[in-house]
């Protein structure tokens, strides 16, 4: 998905797509991209190490974290690592192209969701956090998401739910039992 929205926005061009953070830098330092963006999980090296190798080869690189994670504490460790962008996944689909453009032009971007998170906090925890433009809150949304294993579902769920009653909303959740699926059962017993 992520791919595919960076595709819709005009003069991008994406060059290299990585798995892990040391490959992350060194690809990065071969092809001098202009905007790099990069998860916090990274396998071998963090996403906010890999930023901070970057800032040190490259300082004029600019970096857009797409993320799951919403913690303050992470939050200001990726903008002090050198990050200039801040995209929370489930915002990803509605806040990427702006986040893009944004830092493109010289901005800082934070995701609204964490906005909702950091704007309980007293006093701000960072100058980071102060310097960020403040955005509306979004409009009310109806989401529904669809997910292949119950860790990345843990995940997800967790931070909505977090993020919304930090901001004082209301979360409605909805669960299912999975259905029976006979196929399943029929390929089971053929392996």
């Amino acid at each position: 998905m992520l791919v595919k929205i960076l595709e819709t926005i005009p003069n991008i061009r994406v060059i290299c797509e990585v798995a892990d953070g040391l490959h992350a830098v060194e690809k990065a330092n071969a092809l001098q991209p202009d905007l790099i963006l990069l998860d916090i999980g990274l396998p071998s090296l963090s996403g906010i190490e890999v930023a901070r190798k970057l800032k040190e080869l490259s300082p004029t690189v600019r970096i857009i974290f797409v993320t799951q994670q919403i913690s303050p504490e992470v939050v200001i460790a990726a903008f002090e690592a050198g990050a200039s962008g801040y995209v929370v996944k489930m915002d990803m689909g509605r806040e990427l192209r702006n986040a893009v453009q944004a830092v493109l032009q010289g901005g800082r971007f934070l995701s609204s969701t964490v906005h909702s998170v950091t704007a309980n906090l007293q006093p701000p925890e960072s100058t980071v956090l102060e310097t960020l433009p403040l955005r509306q809150p979004p409009p009310r949304l109806h989401e529904a998401q669809f997910y292949s294993h119950d860790e990345s579902f843990l995940g997800t769920f967790a931070n909505f739910l977090a993020s919304t009653i930090c901001a004082g909303d209301t979360a409605v959740v909805v669960l299912t039992k999975p259905p029976e699926r006979p196929y399943f059962k029929d390929f089971k017993q053929m392996v």
